[in-house]
């Protein structure tokens, strides 16, 4: 997570927590200023790509699939999902609406059960 929720974000963890920041087809961006408590709390802050997943193991990404498989399943309220596009209109319609200005929720692909 990121963008201008990472104010609200660093608020709930606990000390020595981590927020992490996930990719930028988003709009805004992840302040890091004087007046978040990162310091004091000893938080952590770290930056995730595609990029840098593609090259973990095979069993780490499986481990990291299953994981978000599994909160997703398991605490859906987490994802906040704004919309839900078929694979097949991921490339366009998604794409633009993950694009948008102001845009909240998450946009996830769903494929035919």
């Amino acid at each position: 997570m990121g963008g201008s929720l990472t104010t609200g974000l660093i608020g709930v963890l606990v000390d020595t927590g981590r927020l992490i920041t996930f990719g930028h087809l988003g709009s805004g961006s992840t302040a890091l200023n004087k007046s978040l408590p990162l310091t004091t709390s000893g938080l952590t802050v770290r930056g995730v790509s595609i990029g840098q997943w593609t090259s973990r193991t095979p069993d780490e990404r499986a481990d990291d699939i299953g994981h978000a498989t599994r909160l997703s399943v398991d605490e859906p309220a987490l994802l906040g999902v704004a919309a839900r596009y078929g694979l097949a209109g991921f490339s366009g319609a998604a794409i633009d609406h993950i694009s948008r200005p102001g845009r909240t929720g998450t946009v996830l692909p769903t494929s035919p059960s």
